[in-house]
């Protein structure tokens, strides 16, 4: 859990995916969000939410300090 507030659109797949992606290292993480609107039925914008959101609660969901 964590304390950023999850917006509704972001689901737990969304941020498995996003998690493996980066690890992949196919992408900047920073360029992610065609990939999101590519492979989930969103529209660029709800894939920028769903980029921010990971992007913002990454080190706390993954126990990190950074």
């Amino acid at each position: 859990m964590t304390t950023t507030p999850r917006p509704e659109i972001v689901e737990d797949r969304h941020l498995t995916y996003l998690d493996e992606l980066r690890e992949s290292g196919k992408t900047n993480m920073h360029g992610a969000s065609p990939f999101i609107y590519d492979d989930f039925d969103v529209s660029r914008a709800e894939a920028r939410i769903i980029l921010k959101f990971w992007m913002d609660s990454y080190s706390e969901r993954m126990g990190r300090d950074d």
